[in-house]
């Protein structure tokens, strides 16, 4: 049996993927700097606007849904969606900052499923301004990730043991 403590610590996740931490890594591994400075990104709500001074980009997850995509159901369709916000104190800075994010996604749309965290292909699937008078201009992209045949590891007819009793029944 699994201690609650052993839990925390587990790793690579097979079927529950972390896709804002995901999506998060990628747009910060790949930022240029010039000319913009490269801005806070985070995907834990804690971190929330903590030393942004240029540009804050909060990376969370939407929703998530996986179907059977194979006869024999050893694989299936799973799509995601993950929200980019962006918050920045200049507007011109603002549509440049966007204009950045788009274009980082645009870059690593098909890269391959071992580079998209097991997805085939990512997308923007929309994207709004927030119009408010909060002293910030704020904007959220919805990236789609989709994958068309994920391998499932089980055939479905129930776990080798799936209780403790003696005579299998649960």
């Amino acid at each position: 049996m699994v201690e609650v403590s052993d839990r925390w610590d587990v790793g690579e996740y097979e079927y529950f993927n972390d896709d804002p931490k995901f999506i998060a890594d990628l747009l910060s591994n790949n930022w240029d700097t010039f000319p913009l400075e490269k801005p806070v990104i985070a995907y834990t709500p804690e971190q929330w606007m903590t030393s942004a001074k240029y540009a804050f980009i909060y990376v969370y997850q939407v929703s998530r849904y996986n179907s059977v995509s194979s006869t024999d159901y050893r694989t299936i369709q799973r799509t995601s969606f993950v929200a980019i916000r962006l918050s920045c104190p200049n507007r011109n800075s603002f549509f440049t900052y966007m204009d950045h994010i788009q274009k980082l996604i645009f870059a690593h749309r098909r890269i391959g499923q071992k580079r998209l965290h097991g997805y085939t292909y990512l997308e923007i699937i929309n994207d709004r301004v927030v119009n408010d008078l909060s002293g910030w201009y704020t904007g959220t992209m919805d990236v789609k990730l989709t994958s068309y045949n994920y391998p499932v590891e089980s055939d479905g007819f129930g776990l080798d043991k799936c209780c403790d009793c003696e005579d299998g029944t649960l």
